[in-house]
């Protein structure tokens, strides 16, 4: 009965995420093949997807807790950026044939991998056809990396001073 003169209000979707710029520790949160056909286009697709999340801002924007993710296509040359990234990471995965490397998917979970963020924001289509300048959208960018170069926030051994 408390509730019954209130008059609901649309939310609002003000805020956006914007692309995260910097380096951080990241966590598989899920690593798939997706196989199917767009509901939207009725196009099939057939793509490996990472999803990443962040765990430590080494630096760069705030961004705990926020998603990241890559796309690798289901071709021989989509596999092995995949493969070379989860190699970079340190992630060990089976290579026996395409069924062994889906079925090992899920023991990349709550790994974690080093990453450098940044936003690319494209002029052009993909056919080529120039994006006017107001309809532009910057694009997350996501780099698989071994370790940090420059300065970090945690002290190695190293920096000790007794």
């Amino acid at each position: 009965g408390e509730l019954k003169d209130y008059t609901p209000e649309e939310v609002k979707d003000e805020g956006e995420f914007k692309p995260l710029k910097g380096s951080y520790v990241t966590v598989v949160k899920r690593l798939t093949h997706n196989i199917g056909v767009s509901t939207t286009t009725n196009e099939p697709y057939d793509f490996y997807s990472l999803n990443l999340q962040v765990v430590e801002v080494i630096e760069g924007d705030k961004g705990v807790n926020r998603y990241l993710s890559k796309r690798y296509q289901n071709t021989i040359e989509g596999l092995k950026k995949l493969w070379n990234d989860l190699f970079t990471a340190g992630i060990e995965f089976n290579k026996e044939s395409r069924v062994d490397f889906d079925l090992s998917l899920t023991d990349t979970i709550d790994k974690q991998i080093k990453v450098r963020a940044w936003a690319w924001t494209p002029d052009k289509t993909r056919a080529g056809e120039p994006i006017p300048e107001e309809d532009r959208v910057a694009i997350q960018q996501v780099k698989i990396i071994k370790k940090f170069k420059g300065k970090s926030k945690t002290a190695s051994s190293e920096n000790i001073p007794f």
